[in-house]
This record gives C-alpha cells, sequence and structure tokens, in this order.
C-alpha cells in the first residue's frame, strides 16, 4: 500500500486572496467557511479575498483562517478522492488543523479553541513586547548556539522553530530578538519577522498555559481515525485524550520539531506528502527531505495533477466511500439483540438494502446526493437501533462516516 501524509499550514500563511479559486469551485468550502462564520462572528470571505492585509494579518483573523481553510481544502480533498491519510501534520498552528481532520477535535471546537489561544497570545504579546521571526541561510545549530549565547547574557531569544537544516524561527523579547537578528544578519542570513505575531513557542508564553488549560479542559476530545504527528515530541500522538491536552499545553512553550515530523515520514515510508496550504508553503521546508514528493493542493495546477497521479491503482487501497464506511459500520458493531424475528426485519432487511445501493451506484443509476446519503444514514441508524447500539456508538460512526468523506454534517442530520 502507498502511504499518503497530510500537511497543514500555520502562521504566517495567510495572504489576500487565498484559497479563492478552491472557495469558488466547490460548494463544501463554501458550506465549511459559512460555519466557521457561524462560530467564530469573523467573516472570512471578506477578510480573505478582500483584505486588507492588515487586517487580515490580525492574529486572530488569520489563525482562524487558516484552520478554517485547511479543514475545507481536505474535506475537498477526500470528497474528491474517497481518500484516506495515513498520517496528519500540521506546522505550529496548522498542528490543529490536523487533530480536527483526524477527529480528535470537532471542527466548532477547534475554531473557539484557537480564537481563545489568540486572545491568550496577544495579551502574553503586549506585556512582554513579544515578536516572532523567520531565520534563512543560517544552519540550526548555529541558530541555536546564538540563542543560547544570548540566554547567557539574560536575553530572553529562543529557538522555536526547527523548520529545515537551514530555516528556523525565533522568539522572544522584541530588543533582544532584534539584536539576535544583526547578529544572523552578519551570518548572511535572511530575516523574515512575523507580524502580529506573539512569541510563540517559547518559554515567555508561560503566562498562558494555566488559562488554556482553562479553555481545553471543557472540550471534549474524540478518538483518533489515523495517526497525528506532534510538533512537541516529534513523534505521533499517543491516542490518549490526556495527551492531547498535555500536547497542546507544551506546544504552546516548546518548540516545533518540524524536522522530526518529517524524518519519522521517510522511516515509515511514506511516498507521498499533500501540502494544504494555499500556495506550497512546505516546498522549502521539505526540501531536505528527497524522498518525501509534495504536492500543493491548494494550487489548481498541482491540485489537477495530484487528481491524476491519485487514480493509479496503486492507491486504490487508500480508498473508502460512503456507502463502504456504512456498511462496514453496520457489519462492525456488535449485536445485543437476540430477538431472530426483530433482527431480521431491523438488521439483516436493512444490510440487503445498503448492497443494493452499493451495487447502483457503482452501476451508475444513482449518484451520490444528499438524499441518496440521507437515505444510507436512515438504514444504518435502522440497523442500530435493532441491534441496540448505543447512542455514543452510533454518533461515532455517523461522525467518523460524514468527517471521512467530507459530507455536510448539518445537511445529512
Amino acid at each position: 500500500m502507498q502511504k499518503i501524509a497530510v500537511i497543514f499550514p500555520g502562521q504566517g500563511s495567510h495572504f489576500v486572496g487565498m484559497y479563492k479559486a478552491l472557495y469558488d469551485e466547490y460548494e463544501i468550502v463554501r458550506e465549511t467557511i459559512d460555519e466557521a462564520k457561524q462560530v467564530t462572528g469573523i467573516d472570512l470571505c471578506e477578510l480573505c479575498f478582500n483584505g486588507p492585509l492588515s487586517l487580515l494579518s490580525r492574529v486572530e483573523n488569520a489563525h482562524v483562517a487558516i484552520l478554517a481553510f485547511g479543514v475545507a481544502a481536505f474535506r475537498v480533498f477526500v470528497n474528491e478522492t474517497g481518500l484516506t491519510p495515513q498520517f496528519c501534520a500540521g506546522h505550529s498552528l496548522g498542528e490543529y488543523t490536523a487533530l480536527v481532520i483526524s477527529g480528535a477535535i470537532k471542527f466548532p471546537e477547534a475554531l473557539k479553541l484557537v480564537k481563545k489561544r489568540c486572545e491568550i497570545s496577544k495579551n502574553i504579546q503586549k506585556v512582554f513586547d513579544g515578536v516572532m521571526t523567520i531565520i534563512d541561510g543560517v544552519e540550526t545549530d548555529i541558530v541555536y548556539d546564538i540563542c543560547k549565547k544570548q540566554q547567557l547574557d539574560n536575553k530572553k531569544v529562543y529557538l522555536s522553530c526547527y523548520n529545515s537544516s537551514t530555516q528556523t524561527a525565533i522568539s522572544g523579547i522584541n530588543v533582544d530578538v532584534e539584536y539576535t537578528e544583526k547578529i544572523l544578519l552578519k551570518k548572511n542570513g535572511t530575516v523574515s519577522p512575523l507580524f502580529n505575531s506573539a512569541p510563540f513557542h517559547c518559554p515567555i508564553m508561560e503566562d498562558g498555559i494555566e488559562l488554556l488549560k482553562n479553555v481545553i479542559s471543557d472540550i471534549e476530545f474524540g478518538d483518533f481515525r489515523y495517526p497525528v504527528m506532534s510538533n512537541y515530541t516529534g513523534k505521533p500522538y499517543v491516542k490518549s485524550k490526556d495527551n492531547i491536552k498535555e500536547n497542546l499545553l507544551n506546544h504552546l512553550t516548546n518548540p516545533v520539531r518540524w524536522q522530526d515530523n518529517m524524518r519519522y515520514f521517510e522511516k515509515k515510508a511514506v511516498d507521498l506528502v499533500i501540502d494544504f496550504s494555499a500556495k506550497n508553503i512546505f516546498e522549502n521546508i521539505n526540501s531536505d527531505f528527497k524522498s518525501l514528493k509534495v504536492i500543493c493542493f491548494g494550487v489548481r495546477k498541482e491540485r489537477e495533477a495530484l487528481f491524476g497521479l491519485l487514480q493509479d491503482v496503486k492507491y486504490s487501497s487508500n480508498k473508502a466511500t460512503f456507502i463502504s464506511k456504512s456498511i462496514l459500520a453496520a457489519i462492525s458493531t456488535q449485536n445485543n439483540n437476540f430477538n431472530r424475528e426483530e433482527y431480521n426485519t431491523g438488521s439483516v432487511n436493512n444490510y440487503m438494502r445498503l448492497l443494493e445501493i452499493r451495487d447502483e451506484l457503482e452501476m451508475g443509476s444513482i449518484s451520490y446526493t444528499q438524499d441518496v446519503k440521507k437515505k444510507i444514514l436512515n438504514l444504518l441508524k435502522n440497523i442500530f437501533d435493532t441491534k441496540k447500539t448505543c447512542i455514543y456508538e452510533q454518533n461515532m460512526w455517523i461522525q467518523q462516516i460524514i468527517d471521512e468523506t467530507a459530507s455536510n454534517y448539518q445537511h445529512l442530520i
């Protein structure tokens, strides 16, 4: 089986016009962005397509936009290809997007969490005059040593992202970061400050941990459908809800170990990495890892090439459809009803009807309209009820089917 990983961008990846073509082309993107607007009150279409950049770049706007459009783009991918990834990763803020598409956090909850995280970070930024900047063209070890030397001189500047062998980010107090930037410029580095950014992924953000913990404690986390890489550990999340909380809190104050994430992909023989940024954000960052073929879903030309590539039979084992997932759910749930007549009427008969719909879809006599999907879910619900499947497990299966096939939940249930 060919292994696919999906990756999502973080702060600094926004620009006016981002994802406009995708929004115009796919209804599911419009539905997702409308859902985000209902949750956050932010008019992402106006901000992302018309600007101005100064308003879009406000952390509370940019971060919500990056999260929402990342989720929307992934929903297009699943809806168009029927494929599911073997691994997910998100750079910095993008880790929240990865957790959403994996099923660990519901989309509305993630939007609220990211919005609150922005409020916390803005307050810390103001109190400490904190900043974050990208450094290109200087080897990671050199940047690390320079930051450590500044810390010995009581300066608050830290290496906050290990992006590639020659790209890092540093965070800290503005005056100390500026001083360090001058040193790095003398090393022939390039300095790109992140406009309006808080000093993420460094100890200055420690004051935000308790505040973020209070928000996270109210979230009901779900089960992982596929592995998500942690920026904090450089390894996949352990399948534990406490581990999600721990990683997201440490994510605030510890560096992003992106290179470790990509090394893990190489170790696991990932063949294809799909970048869900709007404009090849990962093209240079991932250049150290030659075995990882990276295609940007947000660029139309690359997206079309990707769709063609995924028609290859070698990716067929990754594919699943709305009906195949529903049939799997029907046969995977335990039967708790031992009345044979009831079981035959409510379970076996409805299951046979699911098989008939599968055959009709494969022959092309019907297509995946919302009405057909509703009919499939109603049959599945009848099977669940007959088997006396608990409501929690029913909802888990249905939510998973809808999420993994990028079907609009509001229209189906």
